[in-house]
């Protein structure tokens, strides 16, 4: 599949688990149509049947309405179709995305720290639509976003799959803006166990860049007023930690966990599978959480981060392993090298 395809999938399978929850594409006549958006496109149904209920108007040009297929959507253009959606009431404001965009905040399904008015206008990453497309489908009390919601970024921050699920809110130092990585989530004993990192090298603190900073600011915002809303219902979850070779393990239900769910409940690597099926089912992804933590250590040697940083940063207990990334010369270090030989 082209990676073209793959995008156009993704987007509007994500639209289709906002929208499609209890209509059937069949059920409209096609009463507008787009001179771009023929009969033989897969996606013809989808985009003919959110625009039958109003969701979606098309681009005009010369006179002529086109829906532009090839066209990214802005954050704006997506969050106007997921406020239509959701039929959220509409909040006045001055520009004409403006509406959508507040009612959405208000909802709890984007914040300003994630999406900025700064940036309203440019096209918007997959992740940011999957990420409100998830919330939005929770909101209609879908289960879909339940998994997936409130996980930390490892894209971001590159932490194995058992550190991501081990963190406790009392990892974030708010004022040094860094996450201490001090534990891992595992199963075993027949219950999700809380003990020590992988290697010694795997204790680490990590820096937090603004974005997964203020991202994390607002879960925890989000959270606390869950728990208060929800009172006793909020779930309490019990744990047991790890106290070290020989001593027996500690049950604990007082443990504040980062990943949860809107009820409290506590999401585990388990939740990645469920992630890892859909990909290969949907768009032949063979994707595995410890993917992005490949992409993130790529990424840091693309941009010449030096070496033992980077190995701080993944928690690496031997050199060799993080220079795996550097001697594996990606496209964009070899144009940046010819581009520094021809100006030099």
């Amino acid at each position: 599949m082209r990676k073209r395809d793959i995008l156009r999938k993704s987007i509007a399978g994500s639209l289709i688990a906002v929208s499609l929850a209890s209509t059937t594409l069949s059920a409209f006549a096609y009463t507008t149509t787009f001179p771009d958006v023929n009969p033989g496109d897969w996606y013809y149904d989808t985009v003919m049947s959110m625009t039958a209920r109003g969701l979606f108007a098309g681009i005009e040009e010369d006179g002529v309405i086109y829906f532009k297929p090839d066209k990214a959507m802005t954050r704006a253009e997506f969050l106007v179709v997921v406020s239509r959606v959701l039929e959220l009431p509409v909040v006045e404001g001055g520009q004409w995305w403006e509406g959508a965009y507040e009612s959405l905040k208000e909802s709890g399904i984007v914040t300003g720290g994630e999406i900025s008015e700064e940036v309203i206008n440019e096209a918007m990453p997959r992740e940011e639509m999957a990420m409100v497309a998830i919330r939005a489908a929770e909101y209609r009390g879908e289960s879909i976003g339940s998994k997936y919601k409130d996980r930390v970024s490892n894209e971001i921050t590159g932490v194995r799959v058992g550190e991501c699920y081990g963190l406790l809110w009392s990892d974030i130092d708010w004022d040094r803006h860094t996450m201490s990585i001090r534990r891992q989530m595992v199963y075993e004993d027949h219950m999700w166990t809380l003990r020590n990192t992988k290697t010694k090298a795997a204790i680490r603190v990590i820096d937090l860049q603004d974005s997964i900073y203020n991202y994390l600011k607002d879960l925890r915002a989000t959270q606390l007023r869950q728990r208060e809303e929800l009172g006793p219902a909020y779930r309490v979850n019990r744990v047991a930690v790890d106290m070290g070779r020989g001593k027996p393990k500690e049950i604990r239900d007082d443990l504040e966990l980062i990943n949860v769910k809107s009820n409290g409940e506590m999401l585990t690597p388990d939740s990645e599978k469920f992630l890892g099926r859909i990909s290969r089912q949907e768009l032949s992804v063979n994707f595995r959480f410890h993917n992005l933590r490949h992409t993130h250590a790529s990424w840091l040697a693309e941009h010449n981060v030096p070496a033992i940083v980077t190995k701080k940063r993944l928690g690496h207990s031997k050199e060799e392993t993080t220079l795996r990334y550097y001697t594996h010369i990606t496209q964009g270090m070899r144009d940046d090298l010819l581009s520094k030989l021809n100006n030099s």
